[in-house]
């Protein structure tokens, strides 16, 4: 029975579904910062909070399970927000999130939901908080035409 066992994890192995399962699981791991400290810790954990009782329920618990709404973090988000600004992310959340109360939420509580996703995708907290005002956040997201550094 052993060398069955054996047996089966080689061809599985020698098959690739071993690398499958790893490329799969990218998205579940945190990804090397490609991205200077655009937020504090704080407004990212406040940002979480929101998120869990505003944005869980369609995105998911893990910003990349939900059943009504794409992920929020992984490689395919960063290419979608890749080259484009963290205003540009901002507007898009404040413009239409959450469904059919979007715009309800304050700047500041806009600035920790995207401090958040920025921190889930990867992105380091430094001393500063996200700036609530898009016209300010000029700085862009991601090298534009792929994902962030080590995806």
């Amino acid at each position: 029975m052993n060398s069955l066992k054996l047996a089966v994890v080689g061809v599985l192995a020698a098959s690739g579904v071993g690398a499958a399962v790893a490329a799969h699981s990218e998205d579940a791991k945190p990804q090397q910062p490609s991205l200077p400290p655009l937020f504090t810790a704080a407004q990212a954990r406040h940002g979480g909070d929101i998120y869990l009782d505003q944005c869980a329920s369609c995105h998911g618990q893990n910003l990349n399970d939900g059943g009504f709404a794409p992920a929020l973090k992984g490689v395919h988000f960063r290419a979608e927000w890749s080259g484009k600004s963290a205003g540009d992310l901002y507007s898009f959340i404040d413009a239409n999130m959450p469904p059919g109360d979007a715009g309800n939420l304050s700047p500041d509580q806009y600035a920790a939901l995207e401090a958040y996703v920025l921190q889930a995708n990867g992105a380091p907290a430094g001393d500063k908080p996200l700036p609530s005002d898009p016209k300010a956040l000029t700085m862009p997201l991601w090298q534009a035409g792929g994902p962030a550094k080590g995806a």
